[in-house]
């Protein structure tokens, strides 16, 4: 049997046995091998553990132990140790404690490429306690009942799926879930499909006039004029503090990033009148930096900013929401022709695929433009 050195299965001791020419070993050798005194190898040899050939010199017993005799034996060990690893897996009754120690390695970045974002893992946490409602364990056969539940909800699906690899992932490490589970969870034929055709909304030019004139005070007003002049994302906007805006340069600093991929952005001058007019006379004097506040003057939050983002489009015989604003600064400003790389800077995404994927355009607008090319 023959190792190559760069193969992942391949084990320190079993590469050793390959470097060692011949179809015999010495006692030495495989004392070297094997970890273990030329001792224990020679009573191995005699009670017969390891085949070896005896050989008489000088009235001595020497061994010549078979390479394959090694090799056996190499993989004997580990499958013993597999054996032992499974019934440790086995021996787990419930993978629910493992909820803490889980969400700290994702915000450390172990699990995947990068650290997971506070939304992010706020949502694999509900759908995770949610699936420890019904289940005590992680099984591809829970799995596989709980993916049944949204047979007409691909975006639940996919939110789930993703949620409950992550935790996969971390009982893994802790030898707590066996490794196989990954290979038939992530086969491409069990793993959710992406919805082909979501459904998406944008803020047309019509209604976003419309959601200005419905605001009731300035803090409505400011909320969606920073919203549409820069497309920036619902937590991003709850993050801004006073620091991070200058009114007078028309600039903002975003810290709270996606990925923290903090950038600057401008916005024209209607908004810088709007911000201004909210600070002066309606943010509640509070040592708290943030630039938006609830009305138990605390930081603003992603529901609440949605919220109050829906019920001023109620109130404006409209259908619109945080993101929609986004869709429409990408739509709005790729239509009037500006860089598409400064609209997808201004997004702080790490695609221009993604902000492509962000334009509303109807088919029948582009016709019409066409007319007049």
């Amino acid at each position: 049997m023959k190792y190559a050195k760069n193969d992942p299965q391949t084990t320190k001791s079993e590469y050793k046995v390959s470097s060692f020419s011949g179809g015999f070993l010495t006692v030495s050798e495989v004392a070297q091998i094997l970890g273990k005194t030329r001792k224990t190898i020679t009573e191995w040899c005699k009670s017969g553990k390891l085949m070896a050939t005896p050989k008489e010199y000088g009235g001595a017993t020497a061994y010549q132990v078979h390479q394959q005799a090694v090799e056996v034996y190499l993989q004997g060990q580990a499958a013993l140790e597999e054996m032992k690893r499974r019934k440790k897996q086995i021996g787990v009754a419930d993978h629910r404690p493992y909820m803490e120690g889980w969400k700290k390695a994702a915000s450390a970045g172990l699990i995947g490429k990068r650290a997971y974002s506070k939304n992010t893992l706020n949502a694999y946490e509900y759908n995770m306690n949610r699936y420890f409602e019904k289940y005590e364990l992680v099984t591809f056969k829970n799995i596989k009942a709980e993916l049944a539940e949204w047979p007409n909800h691909p975006a639940k699906r996919r939110l789930f799926y993703r949620a409950v690899i992550s935790y996969a992932k971390y009982l893994i490490m802790e030898e707590a879930l066996d490794p196989e589970f990954l290979e038939k969870a992530m086969d491409k034929e069990f793993a959710p499909k992406e919805n082909p055709n979501p459904k998406q909304h944008v803020v047309s030019e019509d209604d976003l006039f419309k959601l200005v004139a419905a605001c009731k005070n300035r803090t409505d007003r400011a909320i969606i004029m920073l919203l549409a002049s820069t497309g920036m994302r619902a937590s991003e906007l709850c993050g801004l503090t006073l620091e991070d805006i200058d009114l007078e340069k028309q600039e903002l600093k975003i810290r709270q990033a996606k990925w923290d991929k903090a950038r600057p952005l401008g916005f024209n001058k209607e908004t810088a009148i709007a911000v201004q007019s909210y600070l002066l006379h309606e943010r509640p004097q509070t040592p708290l930096p943030y630039l938006f506040l609830n009305r138990h003057k605390k930081q603003m939050s992603r529901s609440g900013l949605f919220q109050r983002v829906q019920r001023m489009a109620k109130d404006a015989g409209i259908y619109a929401f945080p993101h929609a604003l986004r869709s429409r600064f990408v739509t709005h400003n790729l239509t009037m022709g500006r860089n598409p790389e400064d609209v997808q800077k201004a997004c702080g995404h790490s695609s221009i695929t993604t902000t492509i994927r962000y334009n509303r355009r109807k088919t029948q607008e582009m016709v019409d433009s066409m007319k007049n090319w």
